[in-house]
């Protein structure tokens, strides 16, 4: 279902979905709020988006996958990510990342082959990256808080 969010006429929801599409709104905290209102008392909203300011971001720069001037508006750390939901009203109860160190998407050839071959899975870096919340791709699983009940 696709519109601007005030036109949509939803029911109350136990669990709203998100993947790669907070980076895309306008307005990601009015929108934020929006499904939090949209949501039953304790419903969950898990979301997807890039980690600004992650090892791969750093190392790849504009070669980078998550980057995308023609649709991504904005980019979130995992700090910034915590910090908007809690003012839209939401509790996390989960930010865990991917296993790539650099996602194999990256528009650098060289850099994907680096980190990911046999040495490094040998090495078992996939594991610590996920162990460390190091990925470039971070997933979100929280919840509508308690105080927030709509009427």
């Amino acid at each position: 279902m696709a519109g601007v969010i005030d036109e949509l006429d939803w029911p109350k929801m136990d669990v709203f979905v998100m993947l790669a599409a907070v980076e895309r709104l306008r307005d990601p905290l009015g929108v934020l709020r929006k499904v939090n209102t949209y949501l039953s008392h304790g419903g969950l909203l898990l979301l997807s988006t890039g980690v600004w300011v992650c090892f791969n971001h750093v190392v790849a720069g504009m070669a980078w996958s998550i980057i995308a001037r023609e649709g991504h508006l904005y980019y979130f750390s995992k700090r910034t990510m915590r910090m908007f939901l809690e003012r839209a009203g939401f509790r996390v109860l989960e930010l865990e990342t991917n296993s790539a160190l650099v996602n194999t998407l990256t528009k650098s050839n060289f850099l994907v082959k680096l980190f990911n071959n046999r040495f490094t899975r040998r090495l078992r870096i996939p594991a610590m990256v996920q162990r460390l919340r190091l990925g470039d791709e971070m997933f979100v699983i929280a919840r509508k808080s308690v105080d927030q009940r709509s009427p």
